[in-house]
C-alpha cells in the first residue's frame, strides 16, 4: 500500500485535478499579506451571505514552502498510517473468517471503495473541489486497498484458525 500509494502521488496521477496559478508570486504575495504567518486551513468569503458575484475559495495556505525540502517526517507519517489503514481490512477479514484469495481481494476492494468514495467525493460536492481530482484520489485509494488486499490475502494463512478446527467448526 505504501509503494503504491507514494509512487501514485510522486507521479502525474497525484496532480489530477490540480491547476497552478499562471502568475503564483502575485497571489502568494497577496496571501503572504493578508494571512501573514497564519498558516492553515481557509474557506472564503468568510460571510456565507455574501454576494453570488463575489470569489469563493477552499485552500490550504503554508507561510513556508512546504513542498521544499527534507520530506523525511511527511514520508515516516504516511507509511505509519499506510500500515494502519491496511491493519484494519486485515483485522476484519481475520474476524469475519474470510480466507479465500478472492473473497479477501474482494473484501479489500469494497473497504477501499468505501473509503475512496466517503473520502474524495465528498470534497467535489461540499467544497468544490474539481471532479477529476476527486474521481483521481478515489482510484488511488480504491488502487491502494487491491494492492494492500493481494498482500493481506498471500500473507495470512489460509485456514480456519486453529481453535474453530479444534471444536468441529
Amino acid at each position: 500500500m505504501f509503494a503504491w500509494l507514494s509512487a501514485a502521488n510522486m507521479s502525474p496521477l497525484g496532480d489530477i485535478g490540480i491547476s497552478l496559478f499562471p502568475r503564483e508570486f502575485l497571489i502568494a504575495s497577496t496571501l503572504e499579506a493578508g494571512a501573514g504567518s497564519a498558516g492553515g486551513l481557509y474557506l472564503f468569503p468568510a460571510d456565507p451571505e455574501a454576494n453570488a458575484e463575489v470569489a469563493s475559495g477552499f485552500m490550504v495556505f503554508y507561510p513556508d514552502n512546504m513542498f521544499f525540502g527534507d520530506m523525511t517526517n511527511q514520508i515516516a507519517l504516511e507509511f505509519f498510517k499506510d500500515v494502519l489503514q491496511a491493519l484494519v481490512p486485515t483485522i476484519l477479514m481475520v474476524w469475519a473468517g474470510i480466507t479465500g484469495l478472492f473473497s479477501r481481494l474482494g473484501f479489500a476492494a469494497g473497504v477501499g471503495l468505501l473509503a475512496a468514495v466517503t473520502t474524495n467525493l465528498s470534497l467535489a460536492i461540499w467544497y468544490g473541489f474539481p471532479l477529476a481530482y476527486a474521481l483521481g484520489a478515489s482510484g488511488i485509494t480504491l488502487v491502494s486497498y487491491v494492492v494492500a488486499g493481494v498482500g493481506i490475502a498471500l500473507i495470512l494463512p489460509r485456514q480456519k484458525h486453529l481453535v474453530d478446527s479444534e471444536l468441529g467448526t
